[in-house]
């Protein structure tokens, strides 16, 4: 319902834009009087919602610490609302909801750079780690590291390995492991004149498999190696016919 100071303030707007004669008939004439005071419902109901949408706005902003990209509190947008003209107030609401879209647009992209450091940092950290670990498997096995000539070297008697980048390190123990495997694993089939299954043995006939040395399989009709998974933290090997 409206209440006599906002029809007063209507009345306000309409002598702006009417004359005055017709803005002092309304205060003689009902039918006059009538039309005003709907016009004054219509504005009403129309800043009510408005108001109503300019609140839910100013609530995003405040649950997202947003505030003060607004510059003032919700009783002074009210005190606007009534105060301004509806282009004005509805203006005012376009305004608080493209803050709002260019606050999250902004949040979302700084999450995102937060998780791709965040990726980074455990990234480098894991291997930072897995180089420091190549160091020790290396020198476990023989290898003297020297990381004062560049590039760093691996020695293990006259054979010299250089190691151009970091990531060098954790081939070369890579390969050591894997080498180690497949000649256990080899050995291990000849000591007992076995064979192991192999992937891609499906289309050999009556084969009993390979055995870890030859380069084909029991029928002869796939040529098999060692195919190795992981590192040489927890690597694994398998036969595979290529």
């Amino acid at each position: 319902m409206c209440d006599e100071k906002l029809k007063y303030e209507v009345f306000s707007e309409i002598e702006k834009i009417s004359s005055v004669k017709l803005f002092e008939m309304s205060l003689n004439d009902k039918a006059t009087y009538d039309a005003l005071v709907a016009r004054a419902k219509e504005v009403d109901d129309r800043n009510a919602a408005r108001f109503l949408e300019a609140n839910k706005a100013y609530k995003i902003l405040c649950d997202h610490n947003f505030a003060n990209c607004l510059g003032y509190s919700t009783k002074k947008l009210k005190n606007e609302m009534f105060r301004a003209a509806p282009v004005r107030f509805s203006s005012q609401v376009i305004r608080l909801q493209n803050i709002i879209n260019r606050e999250m647009l902004l949040a979302k992209e700084r999450e995102r750079l937060e998780n791709e450091e965040r990726a980074l940092a455990k990234k480098n950290g894991e291997t930072t780690r897995k180089q420091a670990a190549a160091v020790k498997f290396l020198e476990a096995h023989g290898y003297m590291i020297d990381a004062s000539v560049s590039p760093m070297t691996a020695k293990l008697g006259d054979e010299v390995v250089n190691l151009i980048t970091a990531s060098d390190i954790v081939s070369l123990a890579n390969e050591i492991r894997f080498e180690e495997l497949t000649n256990e694993t080899s050995k291990e089939l000849s000591e007992s004149d076995s064979f192991t299954d192999f992937m891609g043995s499906d289309e050999c006939n009556n084969c009993r498999g390979w055995d870890g040395e030859s380069h084909r399989c029991e029928c002869e009709n796939r040529r098999v190696g060692w195919t190795k998974d992981g590192d040489f933290e927890n690597m694994s090997i398998y036969a595979e016919a290529h």
